[in-house]
């Protein structure tokens, strides 16, 4: 499954590793990771700009919804 999160904070940050763990799935772009989003332990997810571009998006399967940490 490929996924999406809008937002990012330390109780999403354990799903978002276990994504990235399983071959099977991708984390694939985060909206307003928050400034404490490690970008080094998540290569490749985008970080978008514009949630209306995540919500938009029909390449995800999931989009996860999290309050930011900031």
């Amino acid at each position: 499954m490929k996924f999406s999160f809008l937002g990012f904070n330390q109780q999403s940050r354990p799903l978002a590793e276990a994504i990235l763990s399983d071959p099977q799935h991708q984390l694939m772009t985060v909206y307003e990771p928050g400034d404490n989003f490690p970008a080094d332990k998540f290569p490749g997810v985008r970080q978008e700009a514009h949630w209306e571009s995540v919500l938009h998006n029909s390449e995800f399967d999931v989009v996860v919804i999290s309050p930011v940490d900031n």
